[in-house]
């Protein structure tokens, strides 16, 4: 059970990355877009 837990925080860490990762992304293209329009 242990060892489950361990990989289940592990996957939210991830998942929470993952997610940064993405808001990034939409905050640096509409960055660009005001930049361009």
């Amino acid at each position: 059970m242990v060892v489950f837990d361990e990989a289940n925080d592990f996957l939210h860490k991830r998942l929470k990355i993952r997610l940064l990762i993405i808001l990034l992304d939409i905050v640096f293209l509409s960055y660009m877009l005001k930049v361009l329009l």
